[in-house]
């Protein structure tokens, strides 16, 4: 078995796609404005070195300041774009303070937790060839 050609933070540097789902109905979502607009967000994986670099952990947001703020700055060097995402009508330009502010309003908890989930799942990243 030749051990030595996986190499998790390269996966984990490529990224992947994921497609946000509702989490009372579990259907995925899509632009209001056009149902074949999903709401993507592509994102790194957990062994990452950008996010090893930031100190690797994940943060549980449990209700207080600090714990929400950490997990918000380790998405927001996770998540490193997304698709279809609209606020007010609108659509959301992708920047890291918009991140920061969409996983440090407690309102968010569930799509931090979808993310958080995907990300950690080391299937996700997987290197073609």
């Amino acid at each position: 078995m030749e051990i030595f050609n996986i190499d998790l933070a390269r996966d984990a540097d490529t990224g992947a796609s994921y497609h946000v789902y509702n989490p009372i109905t579990q259907e995925l979502l899509f632009s209001d404005d056009d149902p074949n607009k999903p709401f993507i967000v592509k994102v790194i994986g957990a062994n990452s070195s950008k996010l090893k670099f930031s100190g690797g952990k994940v943060a549980k947001a449990n209700g207080d300041v600090a714990s929400r703020l950490a997990l918000a700055d380790y998405l927001s060097i996770a998540v490193t774009g997304w698709e279809n995402l609209e606020k007010g009508g609108e659509v959301l330009p992708f920047s890291r303070e918009n991140c920061k502010k969409i996983f440090a309003d407690p309102v968010n908890d569930w799509l931090a937790k979808q993310l958080v989930e995907f990300i950690s799942d080391l299937g996700n990243f997987k290197s073609v060839g």
